[in-house]
């Protein structure tokens, strides 16, 4: 048996399908969950189960039953209001970044250490300015802003390789400087020179060895978030989701260019991505409830990734093994965790991911 359960905000309706049962009977309806009980396929034994809605309703018609939809797949729908006010991360929304300026600022210390050993790797006591990138693709915005001349006096002056000499270094940091993207955090090498080493071009914890970035072409340290655990006042501690690099990147694409469309790629494999919608309240199989959910659809089959680019504006990006394993995994597992009739659109896989928030 498989369930999946979204509320329906536009229209104050609450969905639930049931999958792969004989029967299926409403028995109690609450704030927080449903009852019910069923027949599986191959089985005389009726069960019983409460199933966890996404979510605090208030129910104004529990007088209702399962209607079968097709064969041994059951839909039940209740009038709901959510009592639960949820920030979403929509695409009218501001995105809040993990580990950002704001947010750092407002603790009274922190420390980054590795996620491997739990050796310091950043203090907050050895810098005195934090600041937040204007985005994690900011050269390329930059050559963008170079078609778009400046005033300038010097007639002579209108070439792009002026603007190269002038804004090249104008993200570099001080020594004392933390720049903070989406992703990743960029320092002067001399900031970390304690605490790291450097294999090539791979930027490496002293105490264990292990990857913590990379450097980048301007010759600073690119020091990916998810290699570190954040250290809060010298008490408890998060971690960064490699995935959220990549749901960040596919939100901020819909929020500032209105695509909904990217291509990501790690060495031959690309993966595209189509965000079919945002802020959903939904409970799948597995009880794993989200409350501000991202239906994904995606594929790794190239004739419809190719097919999808010539026709549509996609980003495409190329990123690190980790948010690729990782996103790739955790959309299968929400595919898997769907009744069957819901795991597919067309040719397209569904999957269901939240930012900040995910099971692994």
């Amino acid at each position: 048996m498989k369930s999946f359960v979204e509320f329906l905000s536009r229209i104050g309706c609450i969905l639930v399908i049931i999958e792969d049962v004989q029967e299926v009977r409403l028995l109690e309806v609450d704030e927080e969950t449903i009852s019910i009980e069923f027949q599986n396929m191959e089985s005389e034994v009726i069960y019983t189960m409460k199933m966890l809605l996404p979510g605090n309703f208030t129910i104004s018609d529990r007088n209702v039953s399962f209607k079968s939809i097709e064969q041994n797949v059951f839909q039940l729908r209740l009038k709901a209001k959510c009592n639960d006010i949820v920030p979403s991360s929509g695409f009218d929304n501001e995105i809040q970044e993990k580990w950002c300026k704001r947010g750092l600022s407002q603790l009274g210390h922190f420390t980054f250490n590795c996620i491997n050993c739990n050796n310091r790797i950043i203090s907050m006591e050895n810098f005195t300015r934090l600041n937040d990138m204007p985005s994690e693709h900011w050269e390329e915005l930059m050559d963008y802003w170079h078609c778009h001349k400046p005033s300038i006096n010097d007639a002579n002056e209108l070439g792009t390789s002026l603007y190269s000499r002038k804004f090249k270094h104008t993200l570099r940091p001080i020594k004392t400087e933390l720049l903070f993207g989406g992703s990743n955090i960029l320092c002067l090498p001399e900031s970390l020179e304690l605490e790291t080493t450097i294999n090539d071009k791979e930027i490496c914890c002293k105490g264990c060895g292990n990857e913590l970035g990379e450097r980048t072409k301007d010759n600073l340290f690119k020091i990916y978030k998810w290699n570190l655990k954040l250290y809060k006042n010298n008490e408890e501690y998060e971690t960064f989701d490699p995935i959220d690099d990549i749901l960040m990147s596919l939100l901020n694409f819909a929020k500032e260019q209105s695509g909904r469309y990217i291509s990501i790629s790690y060495k031959e494999t690309r993966l595209l991505l189509w965000l079919f919608n945002t802020g959903l309240h939904i409970t799948t199989s597995e009880s794993h409830t989200l409350k501000d959910a991202n239906k994904i659809l995606y594929t790794t089959d190239n004739e419809l990734i190719n097919a999808t680019i010539q026709n549509h504006n996609i980003e495409e990006i190329t990123v690190q093994s980790s948010p690729f394993q990782g996103c790739i995994s955790e959309l299968r597992q929400s595919n898997e965790a769907l009744p069957i009739s819901l795991q597919k659109f067309g040719k397209w896989s569904v999957g269901y991911l939240e930012l900040y928030n995910h099971s692994n």
